[in-house]
């Protein structure tokens, strides 16, 4: 009897025991019954570690309630703000062609790294990239303005294209170097001369033809000049019009009377020989009548020259198809028409031959929407570039 009493209150006590034992343990193949009050953590001060291979992995923070993962000294934590937080090595990383920042509710809008064409995008809701920052040329491009500075100084490009300041900000540009340039003329420009101490108005040859010192204040022109408003045509207004200078008295332009220096010279002659000197004068007049007719044939000789050249395609825009035009020279070894996207990527090469006038039917193929750069090129120089604009 003894013996049966002993053997019963031991099974309880194995069975409590056990019952004990269970309510502890958390399975690893899911649990069930859980109360509200159930929880998997620590009730004292100290932080709750995650291992794996007895290696720390994670870790929950009991002093501050940040998550830490990673190590240490090179971890991610998000604090209990939700904040996101890296510290020592450990970065922020994404795949190429992958959303780096992603709108909760709108799948397509955020940050893009658009790894084949090598810039990172800011993509509207329907994945347009309105701000790009290229990877290889570091070159900014908006479909909106851009600000630049404080809201007191600063410099501003607004939707259309046009640049602002305000303030004290002001537009500022090295010595020896173009403060306006030409799109596709690189040598075409207003350009600041400092050896010279001017500004200069160059052509498409880097030639000077109106030019303003910095130090005399004087103007020099290889033109005509107009001196006061032609539109109102105030009295005392002075222009050069097609060879002959002119003033305006207030009614109708006069012609000033200018001797040229072949008049002075014969003048001179008739005054001081007199008529016996006339046939000096023919001479000279034939003289004068030889060298003008050398200088027609040099002219005419130079019109015959044949310089190449690069002509504007047309339709422009174009959505389908479109001709280019050029001229190539009499001699030369190599020529061909190299086609850039906006990013300055080559996309199409295509040699051209022949002498004189040419023309190339660009199809547009798989070519994106957008603009386009084109340039002949001739024994590796460029003639000329211009921009086209495909549309769909």
């Amino acid at each position: 009897m003894k013996t049966n009493l002993k053997i019963t209150l031991m099974a309880i006590v194995i069975a409590f025991c056990h019952v004990k034992l269970n309510a502890q343990n958390w399975l690893t193949t899911g649990n069930k019954g859980l109360l509200t009050t159930n929880f998997l953590g620590t009730t004292d001060s100290k932080d709750l570690v995650f291992k794996a291979k007895n290696i720390e992995r994670g870790r929950l923070q009991n002093k501050t309630g940040n998550w830490r993962f990673g190590s240490a000294a090179n971890n991610m934590n998000i604090d209990s703000a939700g904040n996101l937080l890296f510290s020592g090595n450990a970065t922020y990383r994404i795949g190429n062609n992958k959303y780096a920042i992603l709108c909760n509710d709108m799948p397509q809008e955020g940050l893009f790294m658009n790894d084949d064409s090598m810039r990172w995008e800011f993509r509207d809701d329907k994945a347009f990239p309105f701000f790009t920052i290229n990877n290889s040329t570091y070159d900014l491009a908006t479909k909106g303005g851009l600000h630049i500075g404080n809201n007191n100084n600063n410099a501003a490009i607004d939707s259309a294209g046009n640049l602002r300041f305000s303030g004290s900000a002001t537009y500022r540009i090295g010595e020896n170097k173009y403060a306006i340039q030409c799109d596709d003329m690189p040598q075409e420009g207003l350009f600041m001369n400092d050896d010279s101490m001017r500004w200069e108005f160059r052509d498409d040859k880097a030639f000077p033809f109106f030019t303003i010192n910095n130090s005399t204040y004087d103007l020099s022109t290889n033109g005509g000049l107009q001196i006061g408003n032609s539109a109102s045509s105030v009295a005392g207004n002075i222009r050069f019009n097609a060879g002959v200078f002119q003033g305006f008295d207030g009614k109708i332009w006069k012609d000033f009377k200018l001797v040229t220096p072949t008049q002075l010279l014969t003048d001179t002659i008739k005054q001081e020989a007199g008529f016996a000197q006339q046939a000096q004068i023919n001479d000279l007049q034939q003289q004068i009548d030889a060298l003008k007719a050398t200088i027609q044939s040099i002219t005419s000789i130079n019109n015959r020259i044949v310089q190449p050249g690069l002509q504007q395609n047309a339709p422009n825009p174009f959505n389908q198809s479109t001709v280019i035009h050029y001229t190539l020279p009499a001699k030369y070894t190599t020529a061909k028409i190299i086609i850039t996207n906006s990013n300055g990527i080559v996309v199409m090469q295509h040699n051209v031959s022949g002498q004189e006038k040419g023309l190339f039917t660009l199809n547009a193929g798989t070519f994106v929407t957008g603009a386009y750069y084109y340039s002949l090129v001739i024994d590796g120089n460029i003639v000329n570039t211009k921009t086209m604009m495909l549309g769909r």
